[in-house]
Parts: C-alpha cells; structure tokens; sequence
C-alpha cells in the first residue's frame, strides 16, 4: 500500500484520473452527488499541482479547490448548509480552468510519459464536466431547451447533465435525453466535434513523442 501511494505521489495526472473518474461514475448518482464533489475537486487540486509550477498560480488554484472541497464537504455532513448555486458556481469556473493549464503543461513536454497521457485523459474527461455544467446552465437560463426523464431542478439534477454531456462527447447517443433547441443543439454538435477532436489531436500528438523513460534509457 505505501509503494502504492509514492508511485501516485510522483504522478499526480494519475492520481487526478482515478478521483475525477471515480466522481464522474458518482455524479447521476443523488446520494453520491457532494460526496463525488468531495472526490472531484481532490482530483482537480492533484490536476493543477502536477500542471504548474511553484507561484501564485498553483497557490491560488489550490486554496480555491481547498475552499470548494470545504464546501462539498459542508454540505456532505450537514445537508445543503451551503446554497447550490455557490457549489455550481465553484464548480463551472473550475471545469474551466484547470483543462487549459493540464493540455499546456501536456504540450510543453519534448517527450511524454505515462503520467502524460494520464493528464491528457483528465482533460479529456473534464471538457465533459465543463459541457454538463454548460447544458445545465442553458436549462437553467431556458427551461424546456433539454427534454428526458428526470430533467427537474437544474441545480438538483446536475447528475443527468452529466450524463447527458458524456454520452453526447463520447457520441453515443442514447436518445433518452434530447436538445430541444437550436442553441442546445448547436452546443452539442460542438461538444460531439470537441470530443472527437481532442482524441485525435492531443492524443496522436503524444503518441508522437518518444517517451520519457526510454529517452532517459538511451541517453
């Protein structure tokens, strides 16, 4: 258990993958909603560390995930003791960020690791949550833009928007939950586009590169 834990200490984006894995798994879920928020946002923290350098960034990005981590657990422990739309808020503007700073460090590399490719999965999955959010924010603005089972409360059923936006990435498909709009139409052809785009451009890129730890052989 202990090497266990030093290897995911030296790779952060793996570590990040398993928590943020774990709390996409967890999100259609109401019972596992803040605790998948709890794990979330333990997942981005990793993310953000393994992705910058010592500075204000990292800092600022960290205290910012420790104060929504607080949150979630707040509202873990004592039931909706913070109000939704400050946890939605928290979790939007980190759904965006951390992606950008996670693809930068990924591309900066000469050649690229296994930890890696790890961090090009974290985006990729967390260009998912990003879309949830954004699904979930055109509901909230424009009631009826998305038709399905269990489309209530945009803040309560965040879950089914995240199913939503995975299926559409993925471009499965499902049909049980439907863009009614032009404007929730056009954002999930976006995403679908995204979604495709990134696994064949990012993706391909590293496999491109010679890895780390063979470079390190030969030299």
């Amino acid at each position: 258990m202990g090497d266990a834990l030093n290897k995911l200490r030296g790779r952060p984006f793996t570590a990040a993958l398993l928590a943020i894995g774990l709390a996409v798994v967890a999100a259609p879920s109401a019972r596992l909603g803040y605790l998948g928020g709890v794990v979330y946002y333990i997942g981005l923290a990793l993310a953000v560390y393994g992705a910058t350098k010592p500075g204000w960034i990292r800092r600022g990005t960290l205290v910012y995930a420790s104060l929504a981590t607080v949150a979630h657990v707040g509202n873990l422990a004592a039931g909706n003791l913070i109000p939704g739309p400050v946890l939605f808020v928290l979790d939007f503007v980190f759904a965006a960020f951390t992606p950008v700073l996670v693809v930068r460090h990924v591309l900066s590399g000469e050649t690229a690791s296994t930890d890696d490719y790890a961090g090009a999965l974290v985006s990729y999955l967390l260009i998912g949550v990003f879309f949830a959010f954004t699904h979930a924010l055109l509901e909230g603005f424009h009631p009826g833009s998305y038709g399905g089972p269990g489309m209530g409360n945009v803040i309560d059923h965040i879950g089914r928007f995240t199913y939503f936006s995975f299926v559409t990435l993925t471009t499965l498909g499902y049909g049980d939950i439907v863009p009614n709009t032009a404007m929730a139409q056009g954002i999930s052809v976006l995403e679908a586009a995204m979604g495709q785009g990134y696994i064949a451009i990012l993706i391909a890129h590293l496999v491109g590169r010679p890895h780390a730890k063979a470079r390190s052989e030969s030299a």
